[in-house]
């Protein structure tokens, strides 16, 4: 028995080393740092705050004119700031490495997981300023709509983002919903986020995207059962009148 008991405290160590050699190789992959563009000698990220927190000095200049130099550099900076926005916005902390955090406390990752978050942000202020010049990122955003967990931050700021973008941006998000081989829980988030955008445009009294309502009324119809019934549960709540036949012609 003592034989036997040794050698499961043996597999259990060796088990639990494995574990934090692995969430280590995690962190260290996920954190690691990439260059940043750069525009009058300061990164992409210094502007992207400037632009963020226009209240706040950043230095003796006068704001007005330093928004305007930051919405100058960003137009400089231009695509080549696609890589690092997007690898913002795509990271992803595992699950298992979230948990180990709270149960661990390891300050020094969770401040790591914050400042992703923070990051993300700052790509949504580039996308947001950016606007339809930011087309061309439309295609990558959408590819971490797909590949993304579909309730982590990773999809949520990316269809935010694909919304700041305009008209190209919504089109992907329909598109993505509409498709059947992608996931259903992905396109119900897709359909979360434009009856968010229906009902908000509704309400502002500016009519919505052309061909948005009957897009989302033919949810209702969907083959597939999940995706179908998420669907009603998001216009029954949010955009009710979509659910009649009356507004597929929309």
């Amino acid at each position: 028995m003592p034989c036997f008991t040794s050698h499961v405290r043996r597999r259990w160590k060796l088990i639990a080393v494995g574990a934090i050699v692995g969430i280590a190789a995690v962190t260290i992959a996920l954190t690691r740092s990439t260059p940043e563009p750069e525009y009058d000698g300061k990164p992409l990220s210094y502007w992207l705050d400037i632009i963020a927190n226009p209240s706040v000095s950043h230095t003796e200049r006068n704001p007005a004119d330093l928004q305007t130099t930051a919405d100058t550099a960003l137009r400089q900076i231009g695509t080549n700031a696609y890589p690092l926005v997007i690898k913002w916005t795509a990271k992803e902390f595992p699950q298992f490495v979230i948990i180990a955090v709270r149960k661990w406390k390891w300050e020094r990752l969770e401040t790591k997981i914050k400042q992703d978050f923070q990051r993300k942000m700052q790509a949504s202020v580039f996308f947001q300023r950016m606007r339809q010049e930011a087309s061309t990122a439309v295609p990558m955003l959408s590819n971490i709509v797909v590949s993304a967990t579909p309730t982590s931050y990773a999809s949520f700021f990316a269809r935010s983002d694909l919304q700041a973008i305009g008209t190209n941006g919504y089109a992907a998000i329909v598109s993505i919903m509409k498709n059947p081989n992608v996931r259903s829980e992905v396109r119900s988030q897709c359909v979360n986020t434009l009856v968010g955008q229906y009902f908000a445009r509704k309400r502002d009294g500016r009519p919505p995207f052309e061909g948005l309502g009957k897009a989302l009324h033919d949810c209702t119809t969907d083959q597939d059962a999940t995706f179908r019934a998420a669907a009603k549960t998001y216009l029954q709540k949010y955009a009710p009148d979509l659910l009649t036949n009356n507004a597929a012609a929309k």
